[in-house]
Parts: structure tokens; C-alpha cells; sequence
């Protein structure tokens, strides 16, 4: 199934391969975060985090203004969010819409690009990953999938919701903000 788009004048804007072209976007909302990382954990985090490029973030809401959450059983409540690796950024948006919802959804626009750079504590190791909050048409009704699955990464509980919960906090609330 596919949706009729709901704000046809709307900016459409492609997910490059590489999001840190989008820093120079104005229209796009950017944000760098720096973490450090205890000397004795960062290489096993330097593994997990440079098998990817990084996530892509996707706000879905219904023609009734609904959010689509997710819980994948680690993070709690978020925007329906996967990994992606060798920048398939679209590809990997359309793929966790559809396994949570069944549906089709175009990509609208990037509505935030965030950098996220990791330090060794200590040390000069150094890791960037990027989020790119992508926005979906919105869809009809409230689509949940026979088996919610969230690409290759298993099975996830779906919710649509008119209002957050109230242990949804950071970042994810902030980004659930650009789709209220």
C-alpha cells in the first residue's frame, strides 16, 4: 500500500551517503554531541560502532496527528529507528517503516542530521557516528505489521501515540518534538 502525500509542497530532500554533507544544509537542523568513554571500554565500542555508519531516525504520524513508537526490548520508547551500514540511509528508513507498519511510506525531508563523536577517555581514540531524523508521509489509520520487525535487527513492540510518555527523555524526546 502506498499513501497519497500529505503535504505535497513539501521539501524533498535526499539522504546522502554521507550525512555530514548536511551540516551544510541550512534548512536542515544539526547538532554535534561529545562523549567520552572510559579507556577500558572503548575499543569494544569502537568494534559495535564502526560495523555501522550509523541510524536513521523516522517520524511517522497518522492523518490524526498519532506518533509511531517503538520498543525494541534495549532502548525503551523511541521513534522507529534501525542501523544502517554502507549508506543505505533511504533504503533502511523505508525497510523499518514497512516492518513495523506494513506499509509504504515516502521520505518527506531530513529534519535533523546529529553528530555523535566519541573519545577514548585519556586516550586519542575517536569514533563519529551520525543520526539522520528523517520525516515520512503520513500514513492512514494506524498500521501495525502482523510481526513488528524492525529490519534485521528483530522483533519490537509499536505503539501510536497522541502524546509521549512520560519516561521518554534526551533525545528522543527532542526528536519526537519536530513531529508534535
Amino acid at each position: 500500500m502506498s499513501n497519497e502525500p500529505a503535504h505535497p509542497d513539501a521539501p524533498t530532500r535526499e539522504i546522502p551517503a554521507d550525512p555530514e554533507t548536511l551540516f551544510d544544509d541550512p534548512a536542515v537542523d544539526t547538532e554535534t554531541q561529545t562523549k567520552e568513554i572510559d579507556a577500558d571500554d572503548f575499543d569494544d565500542l569502537r568494534a559495535e560502532l564502526t560495523a555501522v555508519d550509523g541510524w536513521v531516525v523516522v517520524g511517522l504520524t497518522n492523518e490524526a496527528g498519532a506518533l509511531l513508537l517503538m520498543d525494541d526490548g534495549t532502548h525503551g520508547w523511541t521513534l522507529p529507528a534501525v542501523s544502517v551500514r554502507d549508506g543505505d540511509w533511504a533504503d533502511r528508513a523505508h525497510e523499518v517503516v514497512d516492518g513495523l507498519t506494513g506499509w509504504t511510506s515516502d521520505l518527506e525531508t531530513v529534519e535533523r542530521v546529529r553528530r555523535i563523536d566519541y573519545h577514548e577517555d585519556g586516550g586519542d581514540g575517536r569514533v563519529t557516528v551520525h543520526h539522520v531524523v528523517v520525516r515520512a508521509e503520513p500514513v492512514t489509520g494506524d498500521p501495525v505489521a502482523a510481526e513488528p520487525t524492525v529490519g534485521c535487527d528483530g522483533t519490537a513492540e509499536v505503539d501510536w501515540v497522541d502524546a509521549l510518555p512520560s519516561d521518554v527523555e534526551g533525545v528522543v524526546r527532542d526528536d519526537a518534538a519536530l513531529f508534535r
